[in-house]
This record gives C-alpha cells, sequence and structure tokens, in this order.
C-alpha cells in the first residue's frame, strides 16, 4: 500500500501534461497554519461531513497548481528543469488505489483532469 504525506507531490494516469498535483491534509493544515491542534481540526471536519446542511470537507485531497506561460526570466531554465524533475520523481496513483495518508486507509478516485483537485480520497 502507498504512503502519502502531505505536501508530497503526485500524479496521475490522466495527466496531458505535467501539473503540480500536491497532497493536502487537514493534518498537515493545522501544523503548517497553526489555527488549531490536528485533533481539533479532524474533529471539526468529522462534524461538518455529518451535517447534512453543510457542504463538509475531506480529510485529504489533491490541489492541481495552475499552468500558465509566462515570459523568460533569469532562472527560469533551471525553476522549468525542477519541476520537470519533480513530476518524473512522484508516485502515480491509480484511480481507485487504496493508500494511506495520516495513518487512515483511503481510496484514490479521480475526478476530471480540468478540476483544480484532480483525485479525492475517501476513508475505506
Amino acid at each position: 500500500m502507498t504512503t502519502l504525506t502531505h505536501n508530497q507531490q503526485i500524479k496521475t494516469t490522466m495527466d496531458r501534461y505535467e501539473p503540480s498535483v500536491t497532497i493536502s491534509t487537514v493534518e498537515g493544515m493545522a501544523r503548517d497554519c497553526d489555527w488549531e491542534t490536528e485533533a481539533e481540526a479532524v474533529k471539526r471536519c468529522r462534524e461538518n461531513m455529518a451535517d447534512p446542511h453543510c457542504f463538509g470537507h475531506m480529510l485529504a485531497w489533491a490541489n492541481k497548481g495552475p499552468a500558465c506561460l509566462d515570459s523568460d526570466y533569469p532562472g527560469k531554465a533551471a525553476a522549468c528543469q525542477k519541476k520537470h524533475d519533480d513530476y518524473a520523481e512522484a508516485i502515480v496513483i491509480y484511480d481507485g488505489e487504496i493508500v494511506l495518508i495520516e495513518g487512515r486507509t483511503m481510496k484514490a478516485i479521480y475526478t476530471r483532469t480540468e478540476c483544480s483537485d484532480p483525485v479525492h480520497f475517501f476513508e475505506v
């Protein structure tokens, strides 16, 4: 079983170019932002998921960075090479794959390549 962590880059079999798709977790966001403890963040999200009138919040998700064309700038070649290398080293996550994130067993479900969150994760 693949283990994923907060801020880890992944790739999918539906990628048409080399997007930056990064794993985010509620616990990781709590650590990064220091808004609340990890336990408080998970409790709040679980309460939101249970409320039928609330959109809810996933415990783990994937964010895709934007793709854009830009002009030349000092260091651009190195930056482009780093993005290419990061993508090449990223783990491929398959649609329906069972993964471990923050100690939870989750199923990866592809959405669409056009979405900013191309992979959703659901507890199993």
